[in-house]
């Protein structure tokens, strides 16, 4: 009976210490050093591209985006590959992208003959911050292009924020940098204002996914309760 016990509190405390799904973030330095070297999409490159957009578009409120460590405190709530979501200020790069296609492509619909498939988060206009955090597993996000249909295997997450929600009416349609509220740069991105102005009022995910969580929480506080009885009983 002992045994018995001491492999079911070993499981469940291998259960409990095996759910990080994120490993490490980059710092800003060791992101730049990285995409430079293998992915080629400096934070830099990001910003021109954006500049390009907005002036391809005419966006009046693209903002300018910068490296923040501070989403590694979002990433590090997320334990498990189904948790890889939007929140409610910040959304993962391949979730339900789709459905970020199909909000492009309702606003570029009047300006362009032929939309292109290619589509990536950071040309949301009111996007301001960015990080990106290997994973310690293989996660799958499934999207189209086209008729075809496939499934990216990521070994790291890039994390937006500070909006959890991404529309139509995030553009703003005018000369670039002609509707930012706190300045623009020389290459008219708008300047992020506080971020608490930024920031998506509500969680995306309802109620559901914070009933969820609260299940989650018990259920691993009902585990640690056993493992110590266990340990108590062994004695």
């Amino acid at each position: 009976m002992k045994t018995l016990l001491g492999l079911v509190a070993l499981f469940l405390s291998a259960n409990l210490y095996s759910t990080e799904i994120i490993s490490a973030c980059y710092t800003e330095k060791s992101y730049e050093e990285n995409a430079r070297e293998k992915y080629r999409n400096p934070l830099s490159l990001m910003n021109e591209m954006r500049a390009e957009y907005s002036v391809k578009h005419q966006i009046a409120n693209m903002h300018e985006l910068k490296y923040d460590y501070e989403l590694e405190k979002e990433a590090r709530k997320m334990k498990t590959c189904a948790e890889l979501k939007h929140g409610s200020n910040y959304r993962i790069a391949r979730y339900k992208q789709d459905e970020s296609v199909a909000v492009r492509d309702e606003f570029e619909k009047p300006s362009v003959k032929e939309l292109h498939p290619f589509y990536s988060m950071y040309l949301e206009p009111l996007m301001t911050a960015f990080i990106r955090c290997n994973l310690t597993a293989k996660c799958e996000f499934p999207f189209h292009e086209g008729n075809r249909t496939f499934r990216h295997r990521a070994t790291f997450i890039d994390i937006y924020g500070y909006r959890g929600t991404f529309s139509v009416s995030d553009f703003q349609r005018g000369p670039p940098g002609s509707k930012c509220t706190h300045g623009k740069t020389e290459k008219d991105l708008c300047i992020a204002p506080p971020r608490s102005e930024m920031e998506t009022g509500g969680a995306t995910g309802s109620g559901q996914e914070s009933k969820e969580s609260n299940i989650g929480a018990v259920n691993s506080m009902v585990s640690y309760l056993f493992i110590a009885l266990t340990i108590v009983f062994l004695k």
